[in-house]
């Protein structure tokens, strides 16, 4: 799954199930720093750590088989276990606040760059553990995998993360039904931008099709819609996904001035063509109301097309995710930035009483076939089986809705270049993929994280705003001309300019530190 279509991780253990009053015993030696430390020796004599990661579903039966398959692995190979335990992602952000606070014991944890986790914040308020010492001595896979992106996990010249490697350069592009395409006649040759999409929707509406099925959706629950049609334009949001924060309009020019994307000419005109859309009849309807991603509502034959993230592996996937084949059509080159890079980041918590074994378990995760394959696909001859050519399937019987390990997340499980690929999906994927993440163009920026702690409170406020504003905005359901005046109006009202002048301060020392000043 494609780290933009994202909607995440896991909820068998809830956090009120972390227990921090299991055997201790004082030792020492585990910080790089040589702190005092305690370790919790398991049954068979490995250290047990504690892994947190929130995920979309509410059943996820054979965790618990898989983890004790995994055990039974590492306990070998590493002398460490690990213990699973998964937040729902609609309480991850506030139940990982409360459990660093009371330091509730947590030995790895996932965080990242979207919204609902907050690895600046958690790294700025001092509740991570610097990695550099541990990734030297015991990272070596890490580092081998990440190469130059581990600089999105850097805050302040010391690496606080590591990020999870996939496509670390998506484009975008638009996602539409073939048979759609086949059906209606439509020629997508020349499409190559977002306003091109115009005559084709068009076309649709002309010859009726939308009486069959929505035509076009820019948004979902999970994403405004706003945010991914605002990457189809290029700018680079410098580490955080809220454009009002300030871009980079040109990322390869990180002398420019930074500005808030909503008051450039860039974004009305992008916001005025979305409204043309939602005016014309192209975008689905109850767009506002919808709860379902595309990917369900094209599977329920509701939807036609919508925005999607793109790189090598895209294509099979979008189509076993929609069900049906797909055909997608780039509209924004590739392009690594700090956003794209770092969604998903894992970091060791501060508190920590085993950040040796968790460094140890962390590179598996980034090197190791067997552990890796685990996580993301569960116990073979159970929950998968390999053919003749090396992909995977389901079992007779199983599909990826009625699986006892649903899990599907393989792009936040460490490295996922050392995944097996599903049956009809291109079985080099992984090999354009790793050649796709070394050829990419990159931002200047590219490893800038805005440490948002000096501006909080104009942070909370504008969030704030944006929230009321951004979906309506976004998917064309108001009149850009009238509504996005008084939404800047009330930006400015917050403290957005405070924001982006702390942001632009930020920036400048990071061009100094790395030689771009």
């Amino acid at each position: 799954m494609s780290k933009l279509s994202l909607v995440l991780a896991m909820i068998l253990v809830t956090a009120g199930l972390v227990s921090s009053c299991l055997p201790q015993v004082t030792t020492t030696g585990q910080q790089p720093d040589r702190l005092p430390s305690t370790v919790r020796p398991a049954a068979d004599g490995a250290q047990e750590i504690v892994l947190v990661f929130g995920h979309s579903s509410a059943d996820i039966p054979d965790l618990n088989r898989v983890v004790e398959k995994i055990n039974s692995y590492t306990s070998v190979k590493i002398n460490t276990t690990v213990r699973i335990v998964a937040i729902p992602l609609s309480n991850y952000l506030q139940q990982v606040k409360l459990m660093l606070t009371s330091q509730e014991t947590m030995d790895l944890l996932m965080t990242g760059n979207l919204a609902f986790v907050d690895f600046a914040g958690q790294a700025n308020s001092n509740q991570l553990l610097a990695l550099d010492h541990l990734l030297d001595r015991y990272g070596q896979g890490i580092l081998e995998a990440c190469g130059e992106f581990l600089v999105v996990g850097e805050i302040n010249g010391r690496i606080y993360g590591v990020e999870s490697v996939n496509d670390e350069a998506p484009g975008i592009a638009l996602c539409i039904r073939q048979d759609m395409v086949d059906q209606y006649g439509l020629d997508l040759s020349g499409v190559s931008s977002l306003e091109d999409l115009e005559d084709v929707f068009a076309q649709l509406k002309a010859a009726g099709a939308d009486r069959e099925m929505a035509i076009f959706s820019p948004s979902t629950a999970a994403d405004t819609g706003i945010e991914v049609s605002i990457r189809a334009m290029g700018a680079d949001p410098l580490g955080s996904n809220y454009y009002y924060t300030g871009v980079l309009m040109d990322p390869h020019d990180i002398s420019q001035p930074i500005v808030n994307f909503y008051e450039t000419e860039t974004c009305l005109e992008l916001l005025r063509l979305i409204y043309r859309w939602n005016q014309a009849g192209y975008v689905m309807p109850g767009i506002l109301t919808n709860r379902e991603d595309p990917q369900t509502l094209i599977r329920s034959n509701v939807l036609m097309s919508y925005l999607q993230a793109y790189h090598p592996a895209a294509q099979g996937q979008v189509n076993t995710q929609c069900a049906t084949p797909m055909q997608l059509v780039e509209i924004q080159d590739p392009l690594s930035t700090t956003e794209r890079v770092g969604p998903f980041i894992w970091a060791i918590p501060k508190h920590s009483k085993l950040p040796i074994n968790a460094m140890k378990f962390l590179n598996l995760m980034y090197s190791d076939e067997v552990v890796v394959n685990l996580l993301d696909w569960g116990i073979e001859g159970t929950h998968y089986v390999k053919n003749e050519d090396g992909s995977i399937s389901y079992p007779e019987g199983v599909s990826a809705t009625t699986s006892t390990y649903p899990m599907n997340y393989s792009f936040i499980w460490g490295n996922e270049l050392l995944s097996h690929i599903l049956a009809g999906e291109d079985q080099d994927m992984w090999v354009k993929m790793k050649a796709f993440n070394e050829t990419a163009p990159k931002s200047q920026a590219l490893g800038f994280t805005f440490n948002i702690n000096p501006v909080y409170a104009e942070y909370t406020a504008c969030l704030d705003v944006y929230q009321r504003y951004a979906k309506a905005l976004g998917s064309g359901s108001v009149d850009p001309d009238v509504i996005l005046p008084e939404f800047l109006g009330k930006l400015k009202a917050a403290g957005v300019e405070k924001i982006i002048a702390e942001k632009q301060r930020q920036l400048d020392l990071f061009a100094e530190q790395s030689g771009l000043g």
